[in-house]
């Protein structure tokens, strides 16, 4: 029941970064470690005005295994963040939400994981500058042995 109900979460949230393709103002690349690139990875993100809504692509961990197999556990995600939450006077405080999935080939398993939680950050430069970003992003985890919590250090560059 869980897993359903994170699937229509994910489907949900990516469905509204999708839509609001049309409606940026402005696109964002970022490359970083952290819930915001699903591990150490990629982002593309949409702002407009005090949103950005964004993709990502990450790799938890690749490795290879005993038998010189490869291992990995990588997937996608989707967020959302605000910067006009805390006050909107300063776009450096970014707060929101996030979501990922990743298919964890590790320890002869076959086993997709969902990753979902709040997220905060802080853009040095604005939001919606080009510049560098640190935040924290404590998780709740869904995998084959059960939930637990986990706590992501965000550390990322964000691309005009």
């Amino acid at each position: 029941m869980i897993l359903k109900n994170l699937s229509v979460i994910c489907l949900i949230l990516s469905q509204a970064v999708v839509e609001n393709i049309c409606n940026a103002s402005e696109n964002s690349l970022g490359i970083g470690a952290g819930a915001p690139y699903t591990g150490i990875g990629i982002n593309y993100g949409f702002i407009n005005n005090a949103d950005l809504k964004y993709i990502s692509f990450g790799c938890m961990s690749i490795g290879s295994s005993s038998n010189n197999a490869i291992e990995s556990n990588c997937g996608f995600g989707a967020g959302w963040m605000r910067s006009d939450i805390i006050t909107t006077k300063n776009d450096n405080h970014g707060i929101g939400l996030h979501v990922s999935a990743t298919y964890n080939t590790h320890d002869n398993r076959d086993d997709i994981e969902l990753f979902y939680g709040v997220t905060y950050g802080y853009y040095f430069k604005g939001m919606d500058s080009q510049g560098w970003s640190i935040g924290f992003s404590p998780s709740i985890i869904n995998d084959d042995k059960g939930s637990h919590s986990s706590l992501w250090v965000n550390l990322g560059y964000q691309y005009d």
